[in-house]
């Protein structure tokens, strides 16, 4: 059985999360919003994709260790 670190597991569940946002990021406005009339679904998207971004931003800096 392996033991991990605490800080291990955060950064492997920010990376999960980070790569699950990269998808999103391409497959919601280019599969799933694409091809309709342009709308404030779009524009919600992308504010809720930069909400995202920032947050995992600054979990990341909160978790910062030298």
């Amino acid at each position: 059985m392996e033991h991990r670190h605490p800080s291990q597991r955060g950064l492997r569940a920010w990376m999960a999360l980070t790569a699950l946002l990269v998808f999103l990021g391409g497959y919601i406005p280019y599969r799933v919003l694409a091809g309709g009339a342009p709308s404030l679904a779009i524009f919600g998207f992308w504010v809720a994709f930069g909400v995202a971004v920032i947050g995992l931003i600054v979990l990341a800096v909160l978790r910062w260790k030298d």
